[in-house]
């Protein structure tokens, strides 16, 4: 459903940044050899010029990331990273917690 939303919002907007708030990064070139599913939205978007380079965000990622060519990719479409959790490899080097309602809660439960 995101992809043709988007393409919806850029015929009359012009490409946008997106901020994902998701587990995943959904940017997969195939899943189960299919090319447009919910794991491969945003490549598809990226490919069509619907989303503005470097500005967009993908906000918790915690799921799994299958190779380092996930997170090249990813990089290589221009979106940023933040995790909920500091071991997470999405999370670049260096850098601090994102603070969220999610990030509190995790911290409470600790």
């Amino acid at each position: 459903m995101a992809l043709p939303l988007l393409r919806s919002v850029v015929r009359e907007h012009g490409p946008v940044a997106l901020v994902h708030f998701d587990a995943h990064l959904d940017t997969w070139d195939t899943y189960f050899n299919a090319p447009v599913t919910h794991g491969t939205i945003f490549r598809r978007a990226f490919e069509e010029s619907l989303l503005i380079e470097e500005h967009s965000i993908h906000v918790g990622i915690r799921g799994p990331i299958y190779g380092a060519a996930d997170l090249g990719d990813d990089r290589r479409f221009g979106f940023h990273n933040r995790d909920l959790r500091p071991d997470h490899p999405a999370r670049p080097a260096g850098e601090g917690r994102v603070t969220s309602a999610a990030d509190a809660a995790m911290r409470a439960r600790r």
